[in-house]
């Protein structure tokens, strides 16, 4: 009877140190090709966040001021800008037409008298029925964050840095009064070389 013949190979061998350091070092080199486009992955997708937020509250600054122009709010600035980004988070009694599709008042006999628009003096019917009821309004819902604020609330108003009405444009202290536009106090350049305060 015959007996099965031996494995010939031997024990099983273990990985040697050069192979070790082989693959240590492919690693190390992926990984540095990697955490940069990781990083700017990151970068970009916080720009983006800015340049919404941006449009967002100056779209919101804006609208405040062509209601006050109207006569539709009240403001307690002289220029009809708000005096904080916290009051367009706040109620504010509007006496303007209905906004979205129940502006649009149908020209039908029996609708009713359309509105007329008289600038700061309010609005009345053609009729003469006088001015609209307040009905509250809020410009923004929350305020926006600048994500490269690293110091929470301490900028100008709300976390941002901010320019009143009287202030000249490259001006980078607030002068208080109101709030006419906002930047970003960041001190780091964007992917694309331009300053995130130049925004």
């Amino acid at each position: 009877m015959r007996r099965p013949a031996r494995d010939r190979r031997g024990p099983a061998r273990g990985v040697s140190f050069v192979e070790l350091l082989l693959v240590v070092s492919i690693l190390a080199v992926v990984a540095l090709l990697i955490l940069p486009t990781a990083r700017n992955v990151q970068r970009r997708a916080q720009e983006t966040q800015l340049r919404r937020a941006l449009v967002t509250i100056r779209t919101a600054l804006d609208e405040y001021h062509r209601d006050w122009e109207r006569g539709y709010i009240e403001s307690d600035d002289d220029q009809g800008w708000p005096e904080t980004l916290e009051e367009l988070t706040e109620e504010i009694e509007y006496r303007g037409p209905a906004e979205g599709p129940a502006a649009q008042r149908p020209t039908v006999p029996g609708a009713g008298p359309p509105i007329r628009d008289l600038g700061r003096g309010g609005q009345e019917g053609l009729d003469g029925l006088g001015e609209a009821e307040p009905v509250p309004k809020i410009y923004l819902p929350r305020l926006p964050r600048d994500p490269f604020n690293l110091h929470g609330d301490e900028w100008d108003t709300a976390g941002w840095r901010a320019r009143a009405y009287d202030d000249e444009p490259d001006d980078t202290s607030w002068g208080g009064e109101n709030v006419y536009d906002v930047y970003s106090a960041s001190p780091w350049t964007a992917l694309d070389g331009s300053r995130y305060e130049d925004w």
